[in-house]
């Protein structure tokens, strides 16, 4: 069990919260290991106490993706800051069933099914025997056309898939079908008991047997039509939007299944010399965070190049060529030398100036993915300081008034200059900054191909634009060591991160 789980139950049992995981308690170490969700019920009168204890647990409150919001469900996000997991706890304030997409049934048995519990791995749990009827309820109700198709053909997968298989077994072991029907009886259940008790002797006997699952499945839905939200037709028309909502075929871009923070979208920049493990750092954000969250990296260096900077470079190269072989054949410099060495600088001013319109726009990408509830993590971050410093070298800022020679001297390369520092002023600061910290001798251990004076300027610049940036502001700004293995840096940039969801 997490340490972050284990002390958010100990916290609801002191707050008197009725509540229990509700499903798939066959699983249940993998929910508490937060290999899996945590599928808990609460008691609608505790909802509000519960969610003080998750807040103060650090537990946030997620938005379901597009179209899988569903009455009575909430769903949160932890972390657990001991292994660096995250686990999601999968609220429901009612039992609402039915297949995907729909959840068309409600079945009021809340009370009854919380007032059954018990404890296992010290966790509440339900009587074996409602659990079981639900189960059966469920996978009843999800059965569909193509499982029949595929169950009486007896080809592909089984309609009644290994894992809800699994489960019915394990709850078979702790209970039968005579006490299963017994306590629906006795609780005054809508679940109609004669439906169940066939559903468990079947499945005894067999999984596939289409036919009979069909048929049913076709009692369970009658008997709990009082309770339906839909009708069948819109419950069918909501089924097919949601089929079509997720599947990749009938979208020109792929759908989103993840959730985003009920609090927004956010950015978070990491910022750092060459061997700090920005790029590294960046792509283990997303990935853990991708386990449930939409989170994008957004790389804001220079590469991959626009045609229209590629294009700017190729003009650059060539007339330096073009100036390199006058000054070989002893032209004149001011017959040759000297107008090919300022169309040079023109194209070298022009290159960097669209290579900042290549950043700013990925940079108003990521801006409205924020807007729209992304964790964005920027890989490197433009940021403009003022002077002839190596911070602007370091920090992908604007080149031209520091490296291209005429830029004071030619009024095209100065006017150049000054739009690109006007592109770069309008990069809106991230929400957190991050500065990655290192040493020059292990950056350059990790990067052996770079300078050495190189590294060590850059690792300097880092610290003192730390200190500008504090001084401003307007971000959080926060630092970590990155001397150390790369699973240690990682561990910090994780509660970083989560501080800033």
């Amino acid at each position: 069990m997490l340490d972050a789980i284990a002390r958010l139950i100990d916290d609801l049992d002191r707050a008197g919260v009725a509540w229990c995981s509700w499903k798939s308690n066959a699983h249940l170490d993998a929910a508490l290991a937060g290999d899996t969700d945590l599928d808990v019920l609460v008691a609608r009168a505790d909802a509000s106490a519960f969610r003080e204890v998750l807040a103060r647990n650090g537990v946030k409150a997620l938005r379901s993706p597009p179209g899988g919001a569903h009455p009575g469900m909430e769903h949160y996000l932890g972390f657990d800051e001991r292994s660096g997991r995250l686990f999601h706890v999968h609220v429901h304030h009612q039992l609402v069933l039915g297949q995907k997409h729909v959840k068309n049934y409600r079945v009021p048995i809340e009370l009854p099914f919380l007032a059954s519990c018990g404890r296992d791995r010290g966790v509440p749990v339900p009587a074996p025997e409602l659990e079981l009827a639900v189960l059966v309820t469920r996978v009843l109700l999800k059965y569909r056309i193509r499982d029949l198709v595929k169950d009486v053909l007896h080809v592909r997968t089984p309609g009644v898939g290994p894992d809800l298989r699994e489960e019915i077994d394990w709850l078979t072991t702790r209970t039968d079908a005579e006490r299963v029907v017994a306590a629906l009886e006795a609780i005054g259940a809508p679940l109609p008991s004669g439906v169940v008790r066939d559903a468990l002797h079947l499945f005894a006997r067999s999984h596939r047997d289409g036919l009979r699952v069909w048929s049913l499945r076709t009692r369970m839905r009658r008997a709990l039509r009082p309770y339906a939200r839909h009708g069948s037709a819109r419950a069918a028309l909501a089924y097919a939007r949601g089929e079509l909502r997720r599947n990749r075929r009938f979208r020109l871009r792929p759908p989103e299944l993840r959730m985003t923070p009920r609090s927004g979208g956010t950015t978070v920049a990491l910022v750092g010399a060459d061997g700090a493990g920005k790029s590294t750092g960046a792509e283990s954000l997303a990935d853990w965070l991708g386990w449930k969250l939409v989170a994008r990296t957004h790389y804001l260096g220079a590469k991959p190049p626009s045609p229209r900077s590629r294009a700017a470079y190729l003009v650059f190269r060539a007339l330096r060529r073009g100036e390199r072989g006058a000054r070989r054949r002893g032209a004149p410099v001011s017959a040759a030398a000297r107008p090919l060495a300022g169309a040079r600088d023109v194209a070298l001013a022009a290159h960097y100036l669209s290579v900042g319109a290549d950043r700013a726009r990925r940079h108003r990408r990521a801006v409205r993915d924020a807007a729209a509830g992304t964790v964005v993590l920027y890989d490197r971050f433009p940021l403009c300081t003022s002077g002839d410093d190596a911070a602007h070298l370091l920090l992908d800022g604007p080149q031209i008034a520091v490296t291209v020679p005429a830029a004071r001297s030619r009024p095209v390369v100065r006017s150049l200059a000054a739009l690109e520092e006007r592109i770069y002023r309008r990069f809106h600061p991230p929400d957190q900054l991050v500065f990655l910290h290192v040493d020059p001798d292990v950056a350059h251990a990790r990067k052996p191909d770079h300078r050495l004076e190189t590294v060590a300027t850059k690792c300097r610049a880092v610290r003192e634009l730390e200190q500008a940036v504090k001084a401003r502001g307007n971000c959080t700004v926060t630092s970590v060591d990155a001397n150390r293995p790369a699973e240690h840096v990682i561990a910090d940039l994780k509660r970083e991160v989560w501080r800033a969801i």
